[in-house]
């Protein structure tokens, strides 16, 4: 224990210059300590003669009581540093973050007072930082941001699920210039080990960096700030390496758009369903086939489901003064609210029952096309216009329709069904193969009733966890007690993974494009689907058509 160079760090993180191992007179006082535990009080006797120390409890120390079993269990997971050796140099900076790959120790603790935690929980005590862990699965739970970035480049990490959580839910605890920040301290800190683990530390921290500006190109397209500081990262740390040219590489083909989203291809598209007035300047879109309309509704709304970004669907974003940062998803609900009022208003502004019904009876085809076609979210904004309070009283229209346009009515009737949380249409979008677009609005709640019932951190209410301020020979000159709650709790990354869940359910589709041809005469005309009247002033239409 005495020879350890990391276990003077372990109660000093906070400062750059410390003592590289721990005093004998400490780690003694960390024996009696376990000797009295175990009953041993006479072999606790005859060192106590030996070394001239007096026992004296950890806590009086400022240590954990079961410090020895912590310290032991890393060092003998890690054998290659028992054996006396040269402390490494100290790097002149602030390396709060540590690199420590050792398997993790997890002991059963009951925590009653967590906040929705299980009463047994796994705890693993990396080097003062904490991070929880699920008993079964062994995935992190809840952890200080530190930990949570040190396990992100650790070789131990068995999960491999964990990087592409963190870096798609990180806006939601931190920002990208801090995330970076600590990775470079990783960097720095990983040059106090040997030259091996030191170039595997290395390595994996440049594949995270490689991984972040290859996956999450958004990030860094849109803060000069976050490339500044990387760039000059690049400068002054890995000059003269191959990671400083793939690195500047990822950074030149982001701002190429070279990382925008590749869509697969297909070797046949159908034919486009074209009127033969399709040059003409009177063309309407009651000259067009109710499947291409469709096709290139679904290309429009496939745009806009493809320009959305993970972090849009973070803490709310889409709702209130945040806004702005989800205005992907803004579009794509504006354009629904566009679609569904212009259904409304087609049908309406008809002033017989028969020019209503043979309008809705349309619309009702197009819908058909559109479930063919997977995209469940423009199917839903037709649909949630024909079963709108304006067009569903509108008992003659609907009689004068067909069987088979009943049939259709019926069949999307089932499918869009708001019974057991849409039960039917979740069965349906579950297998559904690609390409598709999902019915937005309703995994939007899905986020929200998992951003509600979930606290952003774990708190620990009144119990306190000792930090050690720093060592001088044989005394500790400081010691500060603390609580969790005193640096804001510790990061809920439950609530990040099924949040995760929720989003990567969402953009599962995103790579793979409908096979459509695009069609300028088309799109254009459903492009400028603006309607000037209100639901309230629809309703209103509706009673005078059909009081």
């Amino acid at each position: 224990l005495g020879n350890m160079p990391s276990f003077g760090r372990v109660f000093n993180s906070a400062k750059t210059d410390v003592r590289e191992t721990l005093p004998h007179a400490v780690v003694m006082h960390m024996i009696f300590e376990y000797l009295s535990k175990e009953g041993f009080t006479e072999t606790r006797g005859v060192l106590e003669e030996e070394t001239g120390l007096k026992a004296n409890h950890n806590s009086a120390l400022g240590l954990p009581p079961d410090i020895l079993s912590i310290l032991l269990d890393v060092s003998i997971t890690n054998p290659d540093q028992l054996y006396p050796q040269k402390p490494p140099a100290v790097e002149q900076e602030d390396t709060d973050i540590k690199i420590y790959d050792f398997t993790p120790t997890f002991q059963s603790a009951s925590v009653k007072d967590l906040n929705h935690a299980e009463p047994e929980v796994l705890f693993y005590y990396t080097m003062g930082k904490y991070l929880q862990f699920d008993d079964g699965s062994r995935e992190v739970q809840w952890g200080t941001l530190d930990a949570l970035v040190s396990w992100l480049v650790s070789a131990r990490n068995p999960d491999l699920t964990f990087r592409k959580i963190l870096l798609s839910t990180y806006p939601s605890f931190t920002t990208s210039e801090v995330l970076l920040s600590k990775l470079m301290k990783c960097w720095h800190a990983a040059k106090n080990a040997d030259n091996e683990n030191r170039k595997a530390a290395h390595q994996r921290i440049f594949t995270v960096l490689k991984y972040w500006i290859e996956t999450h190109p958004f990030d860094w397209a849109h803060s000069e700030r976050l490339v500044t500081s990387l760039t000059a990262f690049i400068d002054s740390s890995l000059v003269n390496t191959s990671f400083a040219k793939q690195l500047r590489n990822a950074l030149a083909k982001m701002e190429a758009g070279g990382y925008d989203q590749k869509l697969l291809a297909y070797e046949v598209t159908p034919d486009p369903k074209v009127p033969k007035n399709i040059f003409s300047p009177s063309l309407t879109l009651a000259d067009v086939d109710e499947e291409e309309i469709a096709r290139q509704l679904t290309l429009q709304h496939f745009a806009l489901y493809t320009a959305l970004q993970p972090s849009e669907f973070l803490c709310k974003a889409w709702l209130g003064a945040r806004r702005p940062n989800a205005s992907g998803i803004i579009r794509m609900l504006e354009r629904n609210n566009e679609i569904a009022h212009w259904v409304s208003g087609s049908i309406l502004s008809l002033p017989t029952t028969r020019l209503r019904s043979r309008a809705m009876a349309r619309f009702l085809h197009i819908a058909e096309h559109l479930r063919k076609q997977g995209n469940f979210d423009t199917l839903m904004a037709v649909f949630g216009a024909l079963h709108s309070s304006a067009l569903h009283r509108l008992h003659f229209t609907r009689q004068d329709l067909s069987k088979d346009e009943q049939r259709i009515l019926e069949d999307l009737e089932r499918l869009l069904n708001h019974e057991g949380a849409y039960a039917m249409y979740r069965e349906v979008y579950k297998a559904q193969k690609p390409p598709a677009i999902p019915f937005m609005a309703l995994h939007l709640r899905d986020l929200s009733i998992a951003e509600e019932a979930n606290p952003d951190t774990i708190t620990y209410g009144d119990k306190e966890l000792p930090i050690t301020k720093g060592f001088d020979g044989s005394e500790i000159l400081e010691t500060e007690y603390t609580s969790i709650n005193a640096i804001g709790g510790l990061i809920n990354f439950r609530k990040r993974r099924r949040a995760w869940t929720i989003i990567i359910e969402i953009l599962q589709f995103q790579p793979v494009p409908f096979n459509f041809h695009y069609v300028h005469q088309i799109a254009t005309l459903l492009q400028n689907l603006h309607s000037t009247h209100s639901d309230e002033e629809l309703y209103l239409q509706s009673n005078t058509i059909e009081s």
